[in-house]
């Protein structure tokens, strides 16, 4: 399966091996699975793929990511131990407002608390409201 990782426009494209290796492990990351990143893409991805403006801290030392043409993106991170993963951010807040809310509410830990408030509130809400019956 082809994994098109370019926004219309872009002037970077991934090197073949990059490329070949995003192919071969989307279904994983799809998933949601982190994948380690090969040492030979360390310099392609550190020097092509764009830093992103804002990042959730997980421990990283370092983060880039590639958008892609679904409205998705490729997250790469350098952890500590020099070692970089990657894994597919769903939704790319850089690519609009839908897109940006979808990430910060599914995607995000401050997203999971706000939504867990949420619908815990209306689970409080709709028992308050029955109990007046």
């Amino acid at each position: 399966m082809k994994v098109e990782v370019l926004t219309p426009g872009a002037s970077y494209e991934p090197s073949t091996q990059l490329s070949e290796w995003l192919d071969g492990t989307w279904p994983a990351m799809w998933s949601g699975f982190d994948v380690v990143l090969p040492e030979e893409h360390y310099a392609e991805v550190r020097n092509s793929w764009e830093t992103p403006t804002i990042s959730e801290p997980h421990g990283h030392v370092s983060d880039r990511v590639l958008a892609r043409r679904s409205g998705s993106r490729i997250h790469a991170r350098e952890w500590p131990t020099g070692v970089w993963t990657t894994h597919v951010d769903r939704y790319d807040p850089g690519a609009g407002a839908y897109q940006a809310a979808a990430h910060v509410a599914t995607e995000t830990a401050l997203g999971k608390v706000m939504l867990g408030v949420l619908t815990s509130s209306a689970i409080a809400y709709a028992v308050g409201l029955w109990g007046k019956r």
